[in-house]
């Protein structure tokens, strides 16, 4: 596993823990509804923990460019999907055009 899918799933599932998840309810028995809404929970808890929102602020340069992104990814050690649905989630860029960049990368290397 990637390294920054590797640290998104330990953070996901400590925050089931810190959570108390799997104390206050019975995991086994919940519905699937149930079981979205924990798992919401558990993907802000890693999101903060990773990727603090003050933080991203104040270390994304503009304008974003695709090595922005990387040191961005690098610097809190996550995927690129996770770094750039929190870009998204903050405001900061929209994840279209985040994917813009990852396009345009891509027929760089092609051509």
């Amino acid at each position: 596993m990637i390294k920054g899918r590797t640290n998104w799933t330990i953070a996901h599932e400590l925050g089931h823990i810190i959570l108390n998840h799997f104390i206050e309810f019975d995991i086994d028995n919940l519905n699937d509804e149930e079981h979205d809404i924990l798992d919401r929970e558990a993907e802000i808890f890693a999101r903060e923990l990773l990727m603090p929102r003050e933080w991203v602020k104040s270390n994304c340069e503009h304008p974003l460019t695709i090595s922005i992104l990387a040191k961005l990814k690098n610097l809190f050690d996550v995927s690129w999907q996770a770094i750039t649905y929190r870009l998204d989630e903050l405001n900061i860029y929209s994840k279209d055009y985040v994917l813009s960049l990852h396009e345009a990368r891509k027929i760089e290397k092609e051509t």
